[in-house]
């Protein structure tokens, strides 16, 4: 029989091959007073009837949490955690949440038709007012008497047609409640007809950020999904204004699969990394003419867009990311090979083989004083997570799960056990104090205060041993894990000193939270 990820995360208990370790070389400890925490801890946890979440984004201000459940829309205030609205209208699964930045009030959602057995319908992004869209009357909700008399009406019509066949009561409810679902859906396309909507895809994987700093221009992928693998193949990215809703640019010039995109800090240029071997560094600008503001990208005359750099690698590139101070960019390849590039000179600053395994996770960190930097990178393989020194182009620490207390170990399971755990997300916070890690598989959470020297972990349940007693968790049954381990995380720092974790896990999503250090 074929063994699953479901198996896996039934099967899997959690152990460290290696971790960081503190100026005396012993392995983190954990904090005081909440270091430890697991399901059951968390601040929060919202649920939504037995649906499962699929995507999360929290808005730069960190006022709004924005969740993805099929085709729905929950957006959630972070003062009390509740649900402040619920946007419907995609015609499938949202597969991509982005908040403006500087603008809390502009999402846009990306339904992809991406998944198996999604309904077939042409990838749409939708830019949503919430403001205008708290203002309107749900149809579907609001007037849900309204909807099942409809559907029943529907339903009657058409049995008053079969003129062969005379439908009874119970042929009449199930045909009624086919039409219930019709109209619900009819009733929320109309409530998006006022929202700008693009034919195309948002690129939010891997860490990927679709919006400019300044929150003025967005990035997407045009159209269906083009093949990949494929030499063939033509892959675009259109950079759109958000004050007009107009394109004012593509890149052009992928081959295969674009993965990775994102502007740097001062929006002067872009990086795209993708499936066909190359990594781009493109410069943008803009060209005023006739005094008009050349930081508006719908006023201004003409975008300049040129191709500065093309990266060449030996394999397919997975994730990426400019440096705070824009002087380097770093970009992964399948093939374990992590690439660090001065953007001064054009060229390479160092590489780091890792072995033939994953890295699709990546975050920077900039001293204040641009003195000292870190590059942190995350993959799978034991779902490995490696903190560079920039300066001295060396691993100064390392962290990777192991397998030895996986339950139900075979020697065939054993060959691609620690492949189903990876990292999917790293980012420091706290001024670079603090990396926060998310691995799926373990599908748990953790802090590293690289300062202090300590961490955090907020544990898929069933998967730790007791951090007392050492004795397993789930004794009573020896062999069950009823927790369904998610595989995405958002972190933001709120006004209330906390460094907040959002895990979007397979029955709910929990909120954590951690000390800000820094003021």
């Amino acid at each position: 029989m074929r063994y699953s990820s479901k198996d896996f995360h039934q099967d899997y208990r959690y152990s460290l091959e290696k971790e960081f370790l503190t100026s005396s070389g012993e392995r983190y400890p954990y904090a005081q007073d909440g270091g430890y925490r697991r399901w059951g801890d968390e601040e929060h946890k919202l649920t939504f009837d037995d649906q499962q979440p699929n995507v999360a984004v929290v808005s730069d201000d960190g006022k709004y949490l924005a969740i993805g459940v099929q085709n729905e829309i929950h957006v959630v205030e972070t003062e009390t955690f509740s649900v402040q609205q619920v946007l419907r209208g995609p015609d499938s699964r949202v597969d991509a949440l982005a908040f403006q930045p500087g603008d809390s009030n502009t999402l846009v959602s990306a339904a992809m038709n991406m998944y198996a057995g999604s309904t077939p319908t042409d990838p749409t992004i939708i830019i949503w007012n919430l403001k205008d869209q708290a203002s309107k009357v749900d149809l579907a909700e609001d007037d849900a008497d309204s909807v099942a008399a409809l559907s029943v009406a529907a339903a009657q019509a058409v049995g008053s047609k079969l003129t062969a066949i005379s439908l009874d009561e119970t042929e009449v409810t199930a045909l009624s409640n086919v039409f219930i679902p019709l109209i619900r859906q009819a009733l929320a396309k109309h409530s998006i007809i006022d929202c700008p909507q693009l034919h195309g895809r948002l690129v939010t994987s891997f860490q990927a950020k679709p919006f400019s700093p300044s929150g003025k221009c967005m990035l997407y992928l045009p159209g269906d999904r083009p093949r990949s693998n494929d030499k063939d193949d033509r892959w675009t990215v259109k950079i759109h204004a958000m004050a007009d809703h107009k394109d004012v640019a593509t890149l052009a010039g992928h081959t295969d699969s674009i993965v990775w995109t994102g502007f740097n800090a001062d929006e002067t240029l872009i990086g795209s990394v993708s499936w066909d071997k190359t990594v781009r560094i493109w410069t943008w600008q803009w060209s005023p003419e006739g005094g008009r503001d050349s930081t508006n990208p719908s006023t201004a005359s003409e975008p300049l867009l040129k191709l500065k750099y093309t990266f060449e690698t030996s394999g397919q590139n997975w994730t990426g990311g400019f440096s705070p101070d824009s002087r380097f960019f770093a970009a992964t390849c399948g093939d374990g090979t992590i690439h660090v590039y001065n953007l001064s000179h054009g060229t390479t600053l160092f590489t780091h083989d890792s072995g033939r395994q994953w890295y699709r996770a990546l975050d920077w960190h900039l001293d204040n004083d641009g003195s000292h930097g870190l590059l942190c990178v995350g993959g799978r393989q034991g779902g490995k997570v490696l903190l560079f020194d920039i300066e001295t182009q060396t691993v100064i620490q390392e962290r990777q799960l192991g397998v030895d207390r996986i339950r139900n170990m075979t020697e065939q399971h054993l060959r691609f056990m620690s492949r189903m755990l990876e990292t999917s997300l790293v980012r420091f916070v706290d001024r670079g104090r603090k990396v926060v890690i998310f691995t799926s598989g373990d599908g748990s959470a953790e802090v590293y205060d690289l300062v202090e020297e300590r961490k955090w972990r907020f544990a898929r349940e069933g998967v730790d041993q007791d951090s007392t007693t050492e004795k397993p968790t789930d004794e009573e049954d020896g062999n069950s894990v009823s927790g369904i381990a998610g595989f995405r995380m958002v972190v933001w720092e709120d006004l209330r000193h906390q460094i907040m974790l959002a895990a979007v896990d397979g029955d709910a999503v929990r909120i954590w939270d951690v000390p800000l250090t820094s003021m």
